[in-house]
């Protein structure tokens, strides 16, 4: 879905570069734990360090190729999130990490910062919120933002003067690429992912609409309270359901609705890199 560009033109206003560490972690060890790939590497105590290895190659490709000025490495905890308190079955389908990645964890921040790049990260929020919140200080305050990352959860906040890359693809997904897969724009991605939910995070949605009927409902009626408003338009079983599961449907909303009021620092100034360590 995304158009083949390597470098963004440069431009007169700052731009800070937000990188989703999940995605390069568990990239980082998959592409080396495949079946009939190199064995694990360990060091003497036994430590793996395969995807750490492969982390900072990434992590310095990246510093290479764009030299960017300002970076933020987000970050999950390991604390549950607000949406887990909020429903308990949220993520409850995602298998445990691989056993030797786990106590690869602790060293990937430590890593990021070696590199001269701030780490970023809060209890209760996850990775996506903290991204989402510093992309909103950088719409507001006249800076660009890239997103670095492949994660879909993140398509909602591609207005102009945001960007996502997926870097080891060497791919940038635009807006117009979400009309193309979605039928519908940033703005309303949400409302579309609360009438389809979504099985990788385990958000529940209404049952029996899928991406095509989501989107086609949104293009018609603009949000879930058009949907609801026009209910009496909808026939069959489908109104049934979208009846019986309107509770899911505004839920589900509101846990793929990223959150913009993440407690960290909105001085972007702060995120600038402080040297490149590449060697």
């Amino acid at each position: 879905i995304a158009v083949d560009v390597v470098m963004l033109p440069v431009m007169e206003t700052k731009r800070i570069w937000l990188i989703d560490a999940s995605t390069y972690i568990f990239r980082a060890y998959f592409s080396t734990a495949r079946p009939g790939g190199p064995p694990i590497m360990r060091t003497s105590s036994g430590l793996p360090t395969n995807a750490l290895r492969v982390f900072i190659q990434m992590m310095r490709r990246l510093l290479r190729r764009h030299n960017p000025d300002y970076v933020a490495v987000v970050f999950d905890r390991p604390e549950p999130s607000f949406r887990k308190t909020m429903f308990p079955e949220y993520k409850s389908n995602r298998n445990e990490p691989p056993e030797d990645l786990v106590p690869q964890f602790p060293f990937f921040r430590p890593i990021a910062e070696a590199l001269g790049l701030a780490c970023v990260d809060h209890v209760g929020f996850e990775a996506d919120d903290i991204i989402a919140t510093l992309s909103h200080q950088a719409r507001h305050s006249d800076w660009e933002a890239v997103i670095v990352s492949s994660d879909k959860d993140l398509y909602q906040l591609l207005y102009e003067g945001i960007h996502m890359l997926d870097e080891p693809k060497q791919r940038w997904i635009e807006s117009e690429d979400i009309m193309k897969r979605f039928g519908v724009g940033p703005d309303q991605v949400v409302e579309v992912q609360g009438l389809m939910g979504d099985s990788v995070d385990n958000i529940p949605g209404v049952p029996g609409v899928g991406p095509k009927r989501a989107a086609h409902l949104i293009q018609t009626y603009g949000s879930l309270e058009g949907v609801y408003e026009h209910l009496s338009e909808i026939k069959g079983k489908l109104r049934e359901n979208l009846e019986n599961h309107q509770d899911d449907a505004y839920q589900s909303r509101t846990l793929a609705s990223l959150r913009l009021d993440v407690p960290i620092s909105t001085d972007l100034d702060t995120y600038r890199v402080t040297d490149f360590h590449l060697d």
